[in-house]
């Protein structure tokens, strides 16, 4: 039995629309590869400035200007971005 042409028209569009939702999911997943190293470093970074400024409350002693450096970062370190009077 011959197909009829509306039919061969939804077989070619279902087809078209496999192969493109087959590129996306394969582009989706390299996309999240390469991005996942890069979350990966970001969160290392914030871990490692998080027990940096835990050492002013160990008693360590710092010089005058790491202390400065300290008072305007510790905002950053503790997810305090946004003041809570502009909530």
């Amino acid at each position: 039995m011959p197909l009829g042409s509306t039919t061969e028209n939804i077989l070619s569009a279902t087809v078209t629309l496999d192969n493109s939702l087959q590129g996306t999911v394969i582009g989706n997943f390299v996309v999240n590869v390469m991005l996942s190293g890069s979350l990966q470093y970001l969160w290392g970074m914030i871990n490692a400035l998080q027990i940096v400024f835990h050492l002013p409350g160990i008693s360590v002693n710092m010089p005058s200007n790491s202390k400065m450096i300290y008072g305007s970062l510790i905002e950053v370190t503790q997810f305090n971005l946004i003041s809570e009077e502009w909530l």
